[in-house]
């Protein structure tokens, strides 16, 4: 499993979109030296999922909740309803990352109405591709089970999103990763720099459709 996660990190650091062979958007999750990685990279066909309104999040991660989001720590993401799969891939918390870049994309699995979360304004079938880290977090620490974790919504060959939890990795190939890792985040830095989010701020959906207003983070009050 860690050879799938190096092989992302080396294609995003060559500016290169991996099409795995199960196609759909795929995250993986892995230890890097003191430090919790996630790669995604794949598209996602929304056919037959209905809107549910857009919000601002950031890259995070809560195991007992289903949730996983990858990318940069601040964005604005379109979700879609309904999918199924997974409720929980372990009993970790709400956490944050710490940095990250590319394209704002997640899955809550366990939600009044689960849901793929998507960058506004995406368009079905258009490539994607991103990476968070989440600095001084072990596997152990966010409580997250080693394993593979798939949610569908039809039977097209990007309606899947995957979640793969790595083991531990080995030496040699862990250090390969950081050095491509490293490189990338620094590519990522010079094409734009990220706005830091302020930890520890719910977000919810807002749904115009419903006549609700948008309101944004920044306005919503102290933590």
């Amino acid at each position: 499993m860690y050879g799938r996660g190096l092989a992302l990190g080396v294609a995003l650091l060559l500016g290169i979109n991996i099409a795995p062979a199960t196609a759909g958007y795929i995250v993986v999750l892995e230890q890097v030296g003191f430090n919790v990685v996630a790669i995604g990279s794949g598209a996602l066909d929304l056919t037959g999922l209905s809107s549910a309104g857009s919000t601002s999040t950031g890259a995070e991660i809560n195991a007992q909740s289903g949730l996983m989001i990858s990318g940069p720590t601040l964005g604005t993401v379109d979700g879609y309803t309904t999918i199924s799969g997974p409720t929980n891939f372990g009993i970790g918390s709400l956490i944050h990352t710490s940095t990250g870049t590319g394209d704002l994309v997640g899955v809550v699995g366990a939600c009044c109405a689960p849901r793929i979360l998507v960058p506004q304004g995406y368009l079905s079938d258009t490539a994607l591709s991103d990476i968070s880290i989440y600095n001084n977090q072990t596997l152990s620490s966010l409580a997250v089970t080693p394993g593979t974790y798939e949610w569908t919504w039809g039977t097209g060959v990007n309606q899947r999103f995957t979640l793969e939890v790595a083991s531990v990795p080995e030496p040699n190939s862990m250090a390969l990763l950081l050095s491509a890792l490293v490189s990338l985040m620094g590519l990522g830095w010079l094409r734009s720099r990220q706005t830091q989010r302020p930890h520890g701020r719910s977000y919810f959906f807002q749904n115009p459709a419903a006549g609700q207003e948008r309101i944004p983070w920044q306005s919503s009050g102290a933590e």
